[in-house]
């Protein structure tokens, strides 16, 4: 199984020396494998900011999208802009206090298509998250495919979440535990309630399921709770996100550890001998577990082979950096 490992690593140094090796040749410069490790240290910096930039964009469409709202109530119903704001967020997050609502018929016109467009923001960001989710387990699987921690002759390992799980974990509810007692006091002090009528407030509010018996009542509670139920929503969503993470990892490090380990049946042999030549590569075996695991599509393969075949006019197995369409440089 050491061996296996090695083969791992060795093979994980070609594909970023090949990557970015082609790389550099495009930038004109020279290659070696630090350089390679670079070029892909760039690539994960750059797909991190890209992360961060939606994110930015998000967040700026929201607050664009819930000033919108406000300015309409504050127009339309004569709220002031803090209540205006407030009932936006309360609606959007799907809280429903009811202590506000429209009274004229265009405001309850307009409000039935700004709940219908706040649900559709509010889908669009948990589809958002689900797929930030599946990616990041992607990333995850790939990572101990080649550098196994713990997981590699121990089902035990496999089973139980790592250090850096129990922590995210540990970190994404103790900050969502941090905002709800931050809330809880100052919606206790600025309402004058007592400490279990606070910590149900916020509970209720932050798990957006509103009753309705309780809710801000002066400005200044209208004013914090705009911004605090954003935060508290969007930080148990996190969590409970986060957690869903981790026991999907679990789960596929388990699926892993099973698949590599069982031992191959006729079937599971005539399947990953792709050419049928009665023996089975070292590619086929790779290709055939990742399959099996359901980390890649068989047909996505196939189409990434014919595209290889393609370039590889002269059939020799390797593309050449004529065949690839780059000019070697001095």
């Amino acid at each position: 199984m050491e061996e296996g490992e090695k083969v791992l690593r060795r093979r994980k140094g070609s594909v970023y020396g090949s990557v970015g090796g082609l790389e550099c040749q495009a930038s004109g410069s020279g290659c070696g494998l630090n350089d390679a490790d670079e070029v892909e240290r760039r690539r994960l910096t750059s797909e991190r900011w890209e992360e961060r930039r939606a994110v930015i964009r998000a967040l700026a469409g929201v607050t664009i999208f819930l000033m919108a709202g406000a300015a309409f109530y504050h127009v339309w119903e004569g709220w002031s802009w803090v209540s205006s704001a407030y009932f936006c967020v309360v609606v959007a997050t799907t809280v429903g206090y009811g202590d506000l609502t429209p009274s004229t018929p265009v405001s309850k016109l307009f409000t039935v298509v700004y709940v219908v467009v706040a649900v559709m923001i509010i889908l669009a960001a948990l589809a958002s998250l689900f797929e930030q989710v599946m990616d990041s387990q992607e990333r995850l699987l790939v990572n101990r495919l080649l550098n196994p921690e713990g997981c590699v002759d121990d089902l035990a390992g496999c089973q139980s979440m790592t250090a850096s799980e129990k922590m995210e974990v540990l970190t994404s509810f103790g900050t969502f535990f941090i905002i709800g007692l931050v809330g809880s006091c100052i919606l206790g002090h600025l309402e004058h309630l007592s400490w279990l009528d606070s910590i149900y407030f916020t509970v209720v509010t932050a798990s957006t399921v509103g009753f309705g018996d309780m809710e801000p009542n002066s400005e200044s509670t209208r004013l914090f709770a705009s911004i605090w139920i954003l935060i508290s929503t969007i930080s148990l969503a996190h969590a409970i996100g986060t957690l869903s993470s981790v026991r999907a990892a679990v789960r596929q490090r388990v699926l892993a550890y099973q698949t590599i380990h069982t031992s191959l049946s006729r079937g599971d042999y005539r399947a990953l001998d792709r050419d049928q030549d009665g023996q089975i590569s070292q590619i086929e075996y790779l290709t055939g577990m990742l399959v099996k695991l359901g980390n890649v599509d068989q047909i996505l393969i196939d189409e990434i082979l014919e595209r290889f075949h393609d370039q590889d006019r002269d059939r020799d197995g390797e593309i050449d950096m004529d065949e690839a369409g780059l000019a070697l440089q001095d």
